[in-house]
């Protein structure tokens, strides 16, 4: 059923992904970036569980270095660990215990508050979280009972079994690192070892290291005979992980200065230095010490420097007897030659365009996210793409300045031209009629407009001198004679496309504008920046919402459900509207916990899906809700039409009033009819 929220397994692009559903619409298909934050390597060496982009938990071939399997968790702060045939994983508040071989979930647990930690001991009977609740939790993972709760006076962050079965180790923010009996979880002492985002005990237990990050960038290992500190020693970076070799003699410090050091257990001497792919931000071992895996993210370079081609995420496949560097993977949709960061979806929502950081398109099929073709556009990264309103042209923008038109069924580049003093590209957009197209690059003061028919430059609408006139956004009016945009100051202008007149001049409570966006009746303006947006109208010439504590880089209207969806460094969120007056709640569609700039969204003609594409998380596709389905469970059935008859006739009933005239009338009643069995 295609509805189903948790454990419903698609198979996508060659990629199976579970799906996760919520209120305001539910996840197509996604091409995920890596985001290896946590890496888990399974017994034998051949996969391992990766986090990546949009809240997903991959399983990643380690010899191929195909993402074979994605589960969508939904998280922010996620967590995974691999023994035997299980696969654990958890994200903000959930945890879910799913056995490899079957790819079945067998347990879920959820908790009320977030999870720090999660760990396997090492015969795999045992699964422990740390969690926020200041609770160490461990299950049996045979039956899934809970078998111990280990208490902590603060917060705990990382759990640790010993590997002969006697101990179990947890460390706290405030820096202790705690000993407890694993048998019957009786607490032992703690020490202060300042330990907050690594710990591990060595193959024969004779040593136990942690890392921190903050302010001491330490590793330190405790020996565990003497009870004693056996040494410790700042490598100036965060200690994302420390992992023991098959004999206990070393430890591998990996730090994100970019390098995992291989330093004696029992005196920190250095013996080794592997140089990894970026900042290590995981470390893990396979339970016989043969292969260590780590995980760099992406750095992102200055958006005005060329682009470095080295710097997107991997996850890296070490031989630990040697130090020798054995594979780098980026995942199948993450190689050093894609990262996306403009996206287009054509009127049909047949296809769908992105742009990536190296100047090339792609089309994907845009219902099942299939690569179609493939060409280079521009000799830069392509920051903004539009398509034409009847589907023949696709405008694309580089931050070289370069604004091209492409046929759409060809790929035949049609029009080439150029944005003066540009640094790098902000928005292209055409006018809702198909006649004009225009491009803004950022902080500019200059808006060319030209002919989508010719190539022909109509005007460069100057607005105004100084840095504080410099444009950061632009849009067009619902009949394509002006151009309202907003900048460094806390003014919106509509300026005449013909005659570069300035037409009207807003002043909003905002420091700066980094969003507008006219709505497709010509009615309503989007206006966001700082913490707050507004949404004015056109015609009656006042605030009629508020949005609070909302900052927007992208959006888009959806006059059918009376909403606005949004971009920004809060991830996407859905905003209902009131056409009246006063403040808008929003609802969180999806976290985004990658530090990219560049990112966009598009919308289709029948407003049924919503497609992104993100530098640091990849790219998206979203089924947006349908009117008739009111009680957004995925499917218009009938509790939809029941809703409706029980409220005909009524005003002010939404969401019965699908069709948001004022009154529950016929109308409604049909559009649930014309739309049953939609999404069941």
């Amino acid at each position: 059923m295609r509805g189903a929220y948790w454990n419903t397994v698609f198979c996508v692009c060659g990629v199976l992904f579970t799906a996760f559903g919520w209120s305001q619409g539910r996840i197509e298909w996604l091409l995920p970036t890596l985001q290896p934050d946590v890496v888990a390597v399974n017994d034998s060496g051949s996969h391992c569980a990766v986090t990546t982009g949009y809240g997903g938990i991959g399983w990643l071939n380690l010899s191929s270095g195909a993402l074979e399997r994605l589960y969508v968790t939904r998280g922010f702060y996620q967590h995974a660990d691999v023994r035997g045939d299980w696969l654990a994983y958890a994200d903000a508040r959930t945890i879910t215990l799913r056995r490899l071989s079957t790819d079945q979930v067998v347990y879920q647990w959820s908790l009320d508050k977030r999870i720090n930690d999660l760990r396997f001991s090492p015969d795999g009977m045992l699964l422990a979280a740390a969690c926020e609740d200041r609770r160490v939790r461990i299950w049996r993972v045979s039956d899934g009972a809970l078998v111990a709760i280990l208490p902590h006076t603060f917060i705990p962050l990382r759990v640790a079994f010993s590997h002969h079965g006697q101990w179990i180790a947890t460390s706290d923010n405030a820096g202790y690192v705690l000993l407890w009996n694993r048998a019957n979880g009786q607490f032992l002492g703690r020490r202060r070892q300042l330990a907050f985002l690594s710990l591990s005990f060595s193959p024969n237990d004779a040593w136990l290291a942690s890392g921190s990050g903050e302010y001491e960038y330490r590793v330190t290992v405790f020996n565990m005979q003497s009870n004693s500190e056996a040494w410790t020693t700042n490598v100036f970076s965060w200690v994302y992980g420390v992992e023991f070799s098959a004999d206990s003699a070393s430890v591998f410090v990996g730090h994100s200065g970019g390098q995992i050091q291989r330093r004696a257990s029992n005196n920190g001497a250095l013996q080794a230095v592997m140089n990894a792919h970026t900042d290590v931000r995981a470390l893990d071992m396979t339970p016989a010490r043969q292969y260590l895996v780590s995980g760099s993210n992406a750095l992102f370079v200055d958006p005005n420097q060329p682009p470095v081609r080295s710097y997107p995420a991997a996850v890296q496949v070490w031989d630990p007897n040697t130090n020798a560097l054995l594979a780098t993977h980026y995942g199948d949709h993450t190689t050093a030659a894609i990262r996306p960061m403009s996206v287009a979806v054509l009127p049909d929502g047949t296809r769908v365009a992105v742009g990536d950081r190296y100047g090339a398109i792609r089309w994907y099929d845009a219902r099942t996210g299939a690569l179609l073709h493939t060409f280079q556009a521009h000799n830069a990264g392509i920051g903004s793409l539009a398509v034409s309103p009847n589907g023949q042209y696709l405008i694309s923008g580089a931050d070289d300045g370069t604004v091209r038109v492409w046929n759409t069924a060809t790929n035949q580049l049609i029009h080439s031209v150029q944005v003066p003093n540009s640094v790098r590209m902000r928005r292209v957009a055409v006018s809702p009629d198909g006649t004009y197209f225009a491009a803004l690059s950022y902080r500019n003061s200059v808006l060319p407009v030209w002919r989508l028919d010719t190539g022909q430059l109509v005007n460069t609408l100057s607005l105004g001198d100084g840095e504080r006139s410099a444009a950061m956004d632009f849009d067009f009016t619902a009949d394509s004679s002006a151009i309202v945009t907003g900048g460094l100051s806390n003014t919106v202008q509509m300026v005449d496309i013909q005659t570069g007149d300035l037409i009207q001049q807003l002043e909003f409570d905002l420091s700066d504008i980094h969003l507008t966006r006219v709505s497709p009746n010509g009615r309503w303006l989007l206006v966001s920046g700082s913490n707050n947006a507004f949404l004015w109208d056109l015609v009656e010439s006042r605030i009629v919402n508020q949005f609070d504590g909302f900052v927007a880089s992208d959006a888009a209207f959806l006059p059918s459900l009376q909403a606005v969806v949004t971009l920004g460094d809060q991830g996407i969120w859905f905003w209902r509207y009131s056409t009246t007056s006063g403040n808008s709640a929003g609802e969180p569609i999806w976290p985004l916990r990658s530090s990219a700039e560049r990112f966009s969204l598009s919308v289709p003609a029948n407003e049924r899906y919503l497609y992104l594409a993100h530098e640091g998380e990849g790219i998206a596709a979203w089924r947006l809700p349908n009117p008739a389905d009111i009680d957004r469970n995925g499917c218009v059935d009938d509790a939809d039409l029941l809703t409706v008859l029980f409220a005909f006739g009524q005003t002010d009933a939404t969401p019965a009033d699908i069709n948001l005239d004022g009154v529950v009338d016929d109308a409604d009643l049909l559009g649930v009819l014309f739309n049953f069995g939609d999404g069941c």
